[in-house]
């Protein structure tokens, strides 16, 4: 019982951090992008753990977070994108970026993808150069 309360804990807690080392990364200038707020995005549909958005230039980011001893693979990122076409927001022309946050870091084939389809990458607390 109390590992499954830990590892529930950690999660959300990594959850958070995961939205904190986003802005810090974007502050610091390395991604060259610019959003307004951020938050969790949810409907009766499903989740999306961490979404920010650009008013002024109709960006929007979206995030999924895993705190988990597996690397995360392409199924985690396709399953990002089909969630993020339900979003409404700025649908119209939007620009849409994905990222993916990991304990664990990524499966070769999603490391080759996100460097194909410019998908950020966190391992831990950092950002990958992919």
């Amino acid at each position: 019982m109390i590992e499954t309360s830990l590892g529930e804990l950690l999660s959300k807690n990594y959850e958070k951090i995961a939205g904190e080392l986003f802005f810090e990364t974007i502050a610091a200038g390395k991604t060259g992008l610019r959003f307004d707020n951020y938050g969790r995005w949810w409907d009766k549909d499903g989740e999306i753990d961490l979404v920010a958005i650009n008013n002024a230039t109709n960006e929007i980011f979206f995030g999924e977070v895993k705190w988990s001893d597996k690397k995360i693979g392409v199924n985690i990122y396709n399953e990002l994108k089909e969630k993020a076409g339900t979003v409404t927001w700025g649908k119209k022309g939007r620009k849409e970026y994905f990222g993916l946050f990991s304990k664990s870091g990524f499966t070769p084939d999603m490391l080759a993808l996100a460097k194909k389809e410019h998908v950020l990458l966190f391992h831990k607390d950092k950002i990958l150069k992919v």
